[in-house]
């Protein structure tokens, strides 16, 4: 049982680094590349929150061999819970307009909005200029001569997600 306890102990220390590390770090600059960031800072977590652990709670698990295990298994529980976290909060809080208009509604005192003046808050233009300078800046597009192009990585997510789009049987709109 100590060692069950331990290895949670040591996913919890991770998430513990990780949370006041993000805090920080986001705060400090604006970030553009959450998922590389959030990533990063995941994995220096895990990392640190690993080695403390080692340290605080290898004395707990019943042998050096349960140890590294435990330790092991903890970051790489941390890290897949992370993962979720970081593709379905901050991606979602930054990149969905869906959540941007209905915080936009929490703004205002009357909480409502004709359509057309919803409209003047999110012109298509300045959505898509944002969408396409988000894929330049990520790298899944490059401009040459005027045109853009799918990098070798636009390339393989595309691939991805038509794949899943045709699975699930989702319509494109486009």
């Amino acid at each position: 049982m100590a060692d069950l306890v331990s290895y949670l102990a040591i996913t919890v220390l991770c998430a513990a680094v990780f949370i006041p590390l993000k805090i920080f770090y986001f705060r400090l600059r604006k970030v553009r590349s959450i998922n590389r960031v959030s990533g990063t800072l995941a994995l220096v977590a895990g990392i640190a929150g690993g080695a403390a652990g080692w340290l605080i709670f290898g004395p707990q698990f019943s042998s050096d061999d349960i140890k590294l295990m435990g330790v092991v298994a903890g970051v790489l529980t941390f890290l897949g819970y992370a993962g979720t976290y970081i593709l379905l909060v901050p991606v979602s809080a930054d990149r969905s307009i869906s959540a941007h208009m209905v915080m936009y509604f929490l703004q205002q005192p009357t909480r409502s909005f004709t359509a057309e003046e919803l409209a003047r808050v999110y012109p298509p233009q300045r959505v898509f200029d944002k969408r396409l300078r988000e894929c330049l800046d990520v790298g899944v597009l490059i401009e040459v001569g005027g045109r853009y192009r799918l990098t070798p990585k636009g390339t393989r997510i595309a691939t991805f997600f038509r794949f899943i789009t045709a699975l699930l049987r989702l319509e494109i709109d486009a």
